[in-house]
């Protein structure tokens, strides 16, 4: 996030390096906070003060405290992408790779992928479709070389998750792409023995440790496959045919 509003949640929009050193300046400057925009929660900077080369500065969320639900917030979920940029586009290719995904053997295994490691509960078909319209704004098809097996890794991590424990008592999650620092999303099938994706508590971003596969989960095609398995199933069940998904997502 390069802005957040100073002091205030409807403060003055400044930069990183502006609240820190606005924030020396003053002298009770350290008792002052930078809240988001969007959802008024605390931020703080990140890389304001003497960044290492090539690192850039940014504004982050805090965690929120123990069992708090932070409120829904994109610019939450847009700290998850970066470094999940690619390294050049091509479109053409992209159109090629959206079209693909969206038959019914790739359409299965994908929505199939998405639905087993975040629970049937927390991704109806209508959740999955959110997941495919950010991707579309985001060109995730287009970035250059991205092979379709990483395309599912990705989509989760373009939402908020919620669920039911065993308890009865809702509770959210998220996915994160944990990667080499300073690569672009090219690392996911370059270097994918140093990548993982992370299933983590909303309220206080730890690892979930209840996760019906493994967590941190490797990335790979094999193991895409693993967690997808038998699609068939879906033809068996009319609403949650590729034929279905695909009439309901692909707008």
């Amino acid at each position: 996030m390069k802005f957040a509003c100073y002091q205030y949640p409807d403060g003055e929009p400044v930069t990183p390096e502006e609240f820190d050193a606005r924030r020396r300046r003053e002298p009770m400057g350290k008792s002052v906070q930078a809240y988001c925009k969007e959802c008024s929660c605390i931020v703080f900077s990140v890389n304001a003060v003497n960044p290492g080369p090539g690192k850039l500065s940014f504004f982050r969320h805090q965690t929120p405290g123990s069992g708090i639900e932070p409120p829904a917030c994109s610019q939450r979920r847009d700290e998850r992408m970066q470094g999940l940029h690619p390294d050049s586009w091509d479109k053409e290719r992209g159109k090629r790779l959206r079209t693909d995904f969206f038959k019914d053997e790739n359409l299965g295994a994908a929505f199939c992928f998405c639905r087993n490691m975040s629970g049937n509960e927390a991704l109806p078909v209508d959740v999955f479709k959110l997941l495919i319209q950010r991707a579309d704004r985001r060109r995730i098809w287009e970035y250059a070389d991205l092979p379709a097996w990483a395309v599912p890794y990705i989509l989760l991590v373009l939402d908020d998750f919620k669920t039911t424990g065993k308890t009865g008592k809702a509770y959210g999650f998220y996915f994160k792409l944990a990667k080499p620092d300073r690569t672009s999303a090219s690392a996911l099938w370059l270097r994918p023995g140093e990548c993982a994706l992370e299933k983590r508590f909303l309220s206080n971003d730890n690892l979930m440790t209840s996760s019906r596969h493994p967590n941190p989960l490797d990335v790979s095609q094999e193991r895409y496959r693993l967690v997808a398995g038998d699609t068939s199933w879906l033809e068996r069940y009319p609403p949650l045919s590729p034929a279905s998904i695909r009439q309901r997502c692909n707008g």
